[in-house]
């Protein structure tokens, strides 16, 4: 059974740059009530995501790169006018009746 490695507590100067770039600096009470629980979560989601954005090998270079690579999503084309034809070609069925929700965007 393969173990995960536990990822490193962040660094109280990590929390400190959060603060000075204004990550972690609530506008009013009412944000900061809200905040105070997720902070801790927080700091560490944005400290384990900075580790993979600075990767230490070229083995993570190469896994970042193909992470960081924007998906290639086909264009659709565009549709002028619904019909019971389009409507079944965009549903991929045969049956409108088994159609139970269809996104046009």
């Amino acid at each position: 059974v393969m173990k995960s490695k536990t990822p490193p507590a962040p660094p109280l100067s990590f929390m400190t740059e959060l603060v000075e770039k204004g990550v972690l600096q609530p506008q009013n009470e009412t944000e900061a009530n809200d905040m105070g629980p997720l902070a801790r979560v927080l700091v560490k989601f944005l400290y384990q995501s900075n580790l993979k954005a600075t990767p230490a090998s070229t083995h993570d270079e190469a896994s970042s790169k193909i992470l960081n690579t924007p998906p290639i999503v086909p264009a659709q084309p565009p549709v002028s006018a619904l019909s019971l034809d389009v409507l079944l070609v965009k549903a991929k069925t045969a049956d409108l009746a088994s159609v139970t929700y269809l996104n046009l965007h």
